[in-house]
């Protein structure tokens, strides 16, 4: 190949690859060296020597300008002079038409482009050279720029010739084949031939590295493996492809090279497909923002790279913002549609017909989807990968609108296609087969639903429990699954199967939460302390790979040597991953069996409910709300006609009108109603008839609210909250093991940072306008406002308890060093009185953390944030965690885990049960419900009643301003193993 210019390139690793052209710089006995050379100066010495040979030689060994156009005018003249030569050498012909047609292929004239090589082709061929590596270099380029033109079966013949020549030559297993057969690769995954292309790619990839300036390339190969690998469900292996693919970028490239700012927008797209939208935001930004600066706002790149921004915007619940976005790549994408992806104005279309029937919108949802499948009609095989994920998303939407024979029609072209090319455990197969049996089951099929259905779900329970994924790893691979999980608890129960929805609605509500409860329930039964201080070691140690990877993508665009440390602590730390794996296989070989979490099984479960005692289990699928409803006597269910966007409507509209409620607003009774009555249904309702405790456990956006404040009818003269018929928990899993059984006694308190004013409210988004986009310090940090309550509720907390062993750290002393060193595991009750952040609330803070008071000079292990892997790393053997801090169990990114943020991290270090709040909370507020609900809990009541008992004093307590509205007395949820 040429230069480095560009690399291989990939839109979304979900929907399609899309090619670039792949340009290595010179290497000895490749075009232009002194070998090609020789041979050249031997047939025609005198041409060899004149001055347009000089000046092509010049042209092929320069660095071509970062402006295409600049490009193309430097090179226009050139090629003018040699096409109107009475002779030229046939190596300098082809030189010269290498760069002109990569000139002309970077100012999106790829026909122009082709027509160049294919001239190139013919004078070389008539020369009579025969198996050259300039030839290989043609025809490789030539298959690409065919590529482009929408010929990719035409291509994948012109790479065949390409391989032959290079075998030929010797290289069957160089650097050079290796391009090839990646390329080659590309172009049967464009046509949909995925099998063909996984195989084509394993071959390639074994073959290439970064060595002879073939980084460019290389990269963008690696790059568009991972969404092969991510198309075929193997997530894990795409993201390290992706990493690897911008590591080689960033060390060989410069940054205005097309392939960095495509390896920052793979990774990006590979970390979202995984629900790691915090980090994945910082990739794909950067790579729009590179693209804006090197190639303009309206480019095929831009346009490509917003929409793939907004589409990590939209998994984070940034709905409007992404929406924005991607109706600007749309605008973009029409203007300069990408050469090699004419599919691409598709995938944007599918993108905001999802976010239309996300809202609710299903008219302007089916017109969107609509509009992408004509936008793609034309492309025949080209478009197939986006025309059946479009097909897919359409007959979702038909099945909500209750046309139920247009679904199944509109779904049916998409099956062969996926049995075919897709293993069963990948998402886009799963998505399809499952929904397929959900509308038969929906036509009254429910055997034959079922019979579908029962394969995937073992597919999808086998790899989820694979006792070789990490902690992360599954928590990751949930995201995948979650809504077939779902999905098949629905058709199972139909089937009345109602062992196996219940085992799929215990998967369909797993998280990080659900791991790490199984993880420290398992832990205590390896058989000494060693193997368990071992064990707590190894869960660290991914804790603190997971911290650092998300570091290292905020240390882009700092320092090399900051780059470089962190780097350093990530190498260290999966070397030392490594070790903890061997000792523990030396130490108990069945460690990882032992360790694999599984679902409880119903009998089991039923067995161990106390008599006043029931579990909740909502979850959301496409048309329908289902809860099912376990107490001592069984199991039943009710179904309400809710779809899955009518939920998330519910659940933001109380959201809402939470949030405003802290200024005064009015709290969205029709929501809480809406929602009320779709879970505690009549029938519910007459099996929780005599339960008094109500644990959840559910999946979906309905666990973003507390139960507590729902109501469960209408009218009255004082609303019927749940919380005045029930007392709630939240469980992360339900668990088959006993959590450690000593658990420590005595009281630890935290908080009361010294930081700025005093304030009577907190007022988080006033002063994060002061320093959002600014690095996080320790004087930043004191911009927060104090809160005077905390030094009291902390205070009152010890004296209610009135436990023999006491500790409290407050003021300067609540500081990150002072924490870290405290023996926390002594302590039966730990509690944090202090604000809480959200990953995001600051531009470097990347997850929840909890304030504390900073110090004169920030450190890494001490800058004034306790984030929530900083808490993992935490040894607690505590009963009650309270978490009396702004936000604390809320979660930013839609999709996550159930109370996903500080509560991963206090579960991961050992909290039994957890009380959290979910938005900003009071001090005055904070300080009643704490203390109350632990003191009615040493009295004897359950820690559901002591929190129920707690609200409703509250409520009804005429000293405190607006108690009666929920979002005073609400805002505390109890998440218990």
């Amino acid at each position: 190949m040429i230069r480095q210019k560009v690399g291989p390139w990939i839109l979304t690793a979900a929907l399609m690859l899309v090619p670039g052209v792949s340009a290595a710089a010179k290497a000895p006995g490749q075009p232009g060296s002194k070998a090609q050379a020789s041979k050249s100066q031997t047939l025609r010495p005198a041409l060899y020597q004149n001055d347009l040979h000089k000046r092509i030689q010049s042209a092929y060994d320069a660095t071509p300008p970062s402006d295409a156009k600049e490009e193309l005018a430097a090179l226009e003249p050139l090629m003018q002079e040699a096409r109107a030569a009475k002779a030229i050498d046939p190596n300098d012909f082809a030189n010269l038409s290498l760069i002109y047609a990569l000139a002309l292929y970077h100012n999106e004239r790829v026909k122009d482009a082709s027509d160049t090589i294919a001239e190139a082709l013919t004078v070389y061929e008539r020369a009579g050279f025969g198996d050259t590596a300039q030839l290989s270099d043609l025809l490789k380029n030539q298959a690409v720029y065919l590529n482009a033109s929408g010929r990719p079966d035409a291509a994948i013949e012109m790479q065949k010739r390409a391989l032959e020549v290079i075998s030929r030559r010797g290289g069957a297993d160089g650097q050079q084949a290796g391009s090839i057969l990646a390329s080659m690769a590309f172009a049967y995954t464009k046509t949909g031939r995925l099998q063909d292309a996984l195989k084509t790619y394993e071959r390639a990839m074994a073959r290439m590295t970064a060595e002879n300036g073939m980084a460019g390339s290389y990269s963008g190969h690696l790059g568009n493996y991972a969404g092969q690998l991510s198309y075929v469900g193997d997530y894990d292996r795409a993201v390290e492809m992706s990493q690897r693919s911008l590591e080689v970028a960033l060390k060989n490239l410069p940054e205005n090279n097309r392939a960095v700012r495509w390896a920052y927008s793979k990774l990006g797209d590979q970390l979202s497909d995984l629900g790691r939208n915090t980090e994945a935001e910082i990739y794909s930004r950067k790579a729009l923002e590179l693209a804006v600066a090197h190639t303009g706002k309206v480019s095929s790149e831009s346009g490509a790279f917003g929409y793939n921004l907004s589409r990590v915007l939209h998994r984070m619940g940034r709905t409007e913002e992404a929406e924005a976005l991607a109706l600007n790549a749309l605008e973009v994408v029409k203007q300069k549609p990408p050469v090699n992806t004419p599919d691409t104005i598709g995938i944007v279309w599918m993108e905001l017909g999802d976010l239309a029937f996300e809202r609710g919108d299903l008219e302007q949802a089916e017109a969107r989807f609509r509009q992408g499948l004509l936008a793609i009609e034309p492309l025949g095989n080209r478009g197939v990968v986006t025309r059946f994920a479009i097909h897919t998303r359409l007959s979702s939407l038909l099945l909500v609108q209750g046309r139920l024979d247009a679904a199944l029609e509109t779904l049916g072209p998409a099956l062969p296609y996926y049995r075919k090319e897709y293993p069963l455990h990948a998402k886009a197969r799963l998505d399809a087969e499952m929904l397929e049996a959900l509308i038969l089951s929906r036509q009254g099929q429910a055997e034959k639903a079922f019979d579908l259905a029962r394969p995937l779900g073992e597919a999808m329970r086998e790899r989820l429990l694979s006792a070789q994924l990490t902690v992360r790893e599954r928590a990751e691979l949930a995201e995948v699954y979650r809504n077939n999980f779902a999905r098949f608890a629905d058709i199972a129960l139909s089937a009345g199967q109602l062992g196996i929805a219940f085992d799929a609605v215990q998967l369909a509500g797993f998280s990080e939460n659900a791991v790490n409860a199984h993880m420290i329930a398992r832990r205590a039964s390896l058989p000494n302390p060693r193997t368990q201080a071992l064990f707590a070691d190894l869960e660290a140690t991914q804790a603190l790979i997971f911290r650092l990877e998300r570091e290292r993508a905020f240390a882009l665009g700092k320092s090399d040597e900051v780059v470089a440390e962190v780097q350093t602590q990530l190498d260290h730390a999966r070397q030392s991953l490594v070790s903890l794996n061997a000792a523990l296989d030396l130490e108990v070989p069945e460690f990882k069996d032992l360790m694999q979490p599984s679902p409880m099984p119903l009998e089991i479960a039923r067995a161990r409910l106390r008599s006043n005692e029931a579990l909740l289990m909502p979850v959301s699928v496409d048309d329908q709300l289902i809860t099912m409803v376990l107490t001592p006597k069984g199991l039943i269910y009710d179904i309400a006609p809710i779809s899955r966007s009518g939920v998330r409507t519910y659940v933001e509209n109380l959201r809402l009108s939470l949030k405003s409620g802290e200024t005064g607003g009015a709290f969205d009774e029709v929501a809480a109603l809406g929602l009320g009555q779709a879970i505690f249904t009549d029938r519910n309702m007459r099996a929780l008839k005599g339960i008094e405790d109500v644990a959840i456990l559910g999946a979906g956006p309905v666990m973003r609210v507390p139960f507590a404040l729902l109501l469960t009818r209408s009218g009255g003269a004082t609303p019927a909250y749940a919380i005045k018929r029930f007392g709630f928990s939240v469980k992360p899993a339900l668990l088959m093991r006993p959590a450690p059984g000593a658990l420590s006694s005595g009281f630890a308190g935290i908080g009361a940072p010294v930081l700025g004013p005093e304030a009577p409210t907190v007022d988080l988004p006033a002063t994060q306008a002061l320093f959002r986009g600014g690095k996080v310090d320790a004087d930043l940090i004191r911009l927060l406002p104090s809160l005077p309550m905390a030094r009291f509720e902390l205070q009152r907390l010890q004296t209610a308890l009135n436990e023999p062993n006491n500790l409290l750290i407050i003021g300067d002393e609540a500081n990150e060093s002072r924490v870290k060193a405290a023996a926390l595991d002594r302590y039966g009750i730990v509690a944090f009185a202090t604000h809480g952040l959200l990953g995001g609330d600051l531009k470097s803070l990347s997850e929840p953390a909890l304030v504390l008071t900073p110090p004169e000079k920030a450190t890494a292990d001490d800058d004034g944030l306790l984030t929530a892997s900083e808490v993992a790393g935490l040894k607690l053997n505590a009963q009650w965690v309270i978490l009396s801090a702004c936000n604390s169990g809320a979660e930013r990114e839609a999709g996550a885990g159930v109370y996903s943020g500080l509560a991963q991290g206090f579960i991961q270090a050992g909290g039994r049960n957890l009380l959290v709040s979910l938005w900003p909370v009071r001090d005055d507020v904070a300080e009643h419900l704490s203390v109350e609900t632990v003191r009615f809990h040493k009295r004897g009541l359950s820690k559901p009643q002591a929190l129920r008992r707690a609200m409703l004093n509250l409520m009804r307590n005429p000293r405190v301003d607006s108690a009666s509205q929920p979002v005073i007395w609400a805002p505390f949820s109890l998440i218990s193993q």
